[in-house]
Protein backbone atom coordinates (compact mmCIF):
# COMPACT_ATOMS: atom_id res chain seq x y z
CA UNK A 1 0.00 0.00 0.00
CA UNK A 2 1.47 3.38 -1.24
CA UNK A 3 1.65 5.96 1.62
CA UNK A 4 -1.01 7.90 2.58
CA UNK A 5 -1.05 11.96 3.09
CA UNK A 6 -2.71 13.14 5.55
CA UNK A 7 -4.66 16.96 5.82
CA UNK A 8 -7.36 18.99 8.12
CA UNK A 9 -10.26 20.77 6.40
CA UNK A 10 -12.25 23.20 8.41
CA UNK A 11 -15.67 25.16 7.90
CA UNK A 12 -17.40 26.78 10.36
CA UNK A 13 -17.53 24.34 13.45
CA UNK A 14 -16.64 21.47 11.23
CA UNK A 15 -13.64 19.93 10.90
CA UNK A 16 -12.64 16.91 8.61
CA UNK A 17 -9.27 14.58 8.71
CA UNK A 18 -8.70 13.17 5.40
CA UNK A 19 -6.56 10.72 4.21
CA UNK A 20 -5.70 10.72 0.57
CA UNK A 21 -3.73 7.17 -0.81
CA UNK A 22 -2.20 7.70 -4.49
CA UNK A 23 -3.00 4.55 -6.99
CA UNK A 24 -6.62 4.17 -5.88
CA UNK A 25 -9.46 3.66 -7.54
CA UNK A 26 -11.28 6.95 -6.83
CA UNK A 27 -13.47 5.20 -3.76
CA UNK A 28 -14.50 7.99 -1.88
CA UNK A 29 -15.11 7.11 2.40
CA UNK A 30 -16.38 9.53 4.98
CA UNK A 31 -16.52 7.95 8.76
CA UNK A 32 -17.20 4.26 7.47
CA UNK A 33 -19.65 4.89 4.98
CA UNK A 34 -19.65 5.41 1.07
CA UNK A 35 -19.80 9.04 0.09
CA UNK A 36 -23.09 8.97 -1.46
CA UNK A 37 -24.44 7.20 1.56
CA UNK A 38 -23.19 10.25 3.57
CA UNK A 39 -24.45 13.18 1.92
CA UNK A 40 -27.23 13.72 -0.09
CA UNK A 41 -27.07 14.54 -3.82
CA UNK A 42 -26.47 17.95 -3.48
CA UNK A 43 -23.41 17.81 -1.60
CA UNK A 44 -21.64 15.21 -3.47
CA UNK A 45 -20.82 17.43 -6.28
CA UNK A 46 -19.37 19.71 -3.30
CA UNK A 47 -17.23 17.30 -2.31
CA UNK A 48 -15.90 16.19 -5.57
CA UNK A 49 -14.92 19.39 -6.92
CA UNK A 50 -11.37 19.70 -6.14
CA UNK A 51 -10.80 16.24 -7.48
CA UNK A 52 -13.12 17.01 -10.56
CA UNK A 53 -11.19 20.57 -11.30
CA UNK A 54 -7.47 18.77 -10.85
CA UNK A 55 -9.09 15.61 -13.38
CA UNK A 56 -7.62 12.87 -10.65
CA UNK A 57 -11.35 11.71 -9.80
CA UNK A 58 -10.39 7.92 -10.56
CA UNK A 59 -5.84 8.35 -8.86
CA UNK A 60 -7.19 8.77 -5.35
CA UNK A 61 -8.94 6.87 -2.64
CA UNK A 62 -10.30 9.02 -0.07
CA UNK A 63 -11.13 7.71 4.26
CA UNK A 64 -11.88 10.94 6.08
CA UNK A 65 -13.53 11.33 9.67
CA UNK A 66 -15.75 14.53 10.23
CA UNK A 67 -17.34 16.15 13.15
CA UNK A 68 -18.98 18.71 14.14
CA UNK A 69 -21.61 21.27 12.33
CA UNK A 70 -24.38 20.62 9.66
CA UNK A 71 -24.10 18.73 6.35
CA UNK A 72 -23.07 22.20 4.39
CA UNK A 73 -19.95 22.67 6.53
CA UNK A 74 -19.13 19.19 6.51
CA UNK A 75 -19.05 19.20 3.20
CA UNK A 76 -17.35 22.02 2.57
CA UNK A 77 -14.98 21.01 5.34
CA UNK A 78 -14.19 17.85 3.33
CA UNK A 79 -13.44 19.92 0.14
CA UNK A 80 -11.09 22.04 1.90
CA UNK A 81 -9.12 18.76 3.02
CA UNK A 82 -9.01 16.91 -0.07
CA UNK A 83 -7.57 20.18 -1.83
CA UNK A 84 -4.97 20.27 0.86
CA UNK A 85 -3.93 17.03 0.51
CA UNK A 86 -3.37 17.26 -3.62
CA UNK A 87 -1.94 20.26 -2.71
CA UNK A 88 0.78 18.37 -0.59
CA UNK A 89 0.90 15.87 -3.74
CA UNK A 90 2.03 17.71 -6.47
CA UNK A 91 2.10 21.78 -5.39
CA UNK A 92 3.52 22.98 -8.95
CA UNK A 93 0.57 21.41 -10.57
CA UNK A 94 -2.88 21.75 -8.23
CA UNK A 95 -2.18 24.79 -6.49
CA UNK A 96 -2.78 27.17 -9.23
CA UNK A 97 -6.13 25.20 -10.43
CA UNK A 98 -7.38 24.92 -6.70
CA UNK A 99 -6.56 28.31 -5.41
CA UNK A 100 -8.20 30.00 -8.45
CA UNK A 101 -12.08 28.48 -7.91
CA UNK A 102 -11.57 28.91 -4.35
CA UNK A 103 -11.16 25.27 -3.21
CA UNK A 104 -8.41 26.08 -0.90
CA UNK A 105 -9.97 28.41 1.22
CA UNK A 106 -10.80 28.06 4.65
CA UNK A 107 -14.05 30.16 5.07
CA UNK A 108 -14.55 30.58 8.62
CA UNK A 109 -18.11 32.80 8.27
CA UNK A 110 -20.45 32.53 11.20
CA UNK A 111 -23.24 34.50 12.43
CA UNK A 112 -21.27 37.92 14.88
CA UNK A 113 -22.41 38.26 18.24
CA UNK A 114 -23.98 41.74 19.19
CA UNK A 115 -21.86 44.21 21.27
CA UNK A 116 -23.49 45.11 24.71
CA UNK A 117 -24.28 48.96 23.07
CA UNK A 118 -27.04 47.39 21.27
CA UNK A 119 -28.62 46.14 24.02
CA UNK A 120 -27.80 49.26 25.79
CA UNK A 121 -29.66 51.34 22.78
CA UNK A 122 -32.36 49.13 23.03
CA UNK A 123 -33.05 49.21 26.54
CA UNK A 124 -33.08 52.82 25.93
CA UNK A 125 -35.51 53.09 23.67
CA UNK A 126 -37.97 51.13 25.39
CA UNK A 127 -38.12 52.91 28.30
CA UNK A 128 -41.18 54.65 29.32
CA UNK A 129 -41.73 58.13 29.31
CA UNK A 130 -41.86 60.30 32.93
CA UNK A 131 -44.26 61.85 32.30
CA UNK A 132 -46.81 59.28 31.33
CA UNK A 133 -50.16 59.04 33.11
CA UNK A 134 -52.73 56.85 33.57
CA UNK A 135 -56.03 57.98 33.44
CA UNK A 136 -59.91 56.74 34.03
CA UNK A 137 -62.68 57.94 32.93
CA UNK A 138 -66.11 57.50 34.91
CA UNK A 139 -69.44 58.66 34.79
CA UNK A 140 -68.82 61.93 36.02
CA UNK A 141 -66.45 64.07 33.38
CA UNK A 142 -63.63 64.85 36.41
CA UNK A 143 -60.60 62.62 36.10
CA UNK A 144 -58.81 60.44 38.01
CA UNK A 145 -55.15 60.05 37.95
CA UNK A 146 -54.88 56.09 39.30
CA UNK A 147 -51.01 55.35 38.69
CA UNK A 148 -48.38 57.69 38.13
CA UNK A 149 -44.79 55.90 36.39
Amino acid sequence: MATKIYATGRRKTSVARVFLIPNGKGKIEINGKELEKYFPANYVSVVKEPLVLTETLSKFDIYATVKGGGLTGQAEALRHGISRCLDKVDREKYHKILKSKGSKKALWTQKGKKSSSVFKEIKKRCQKAPFLFLFSFTSVPSLKIIKSF
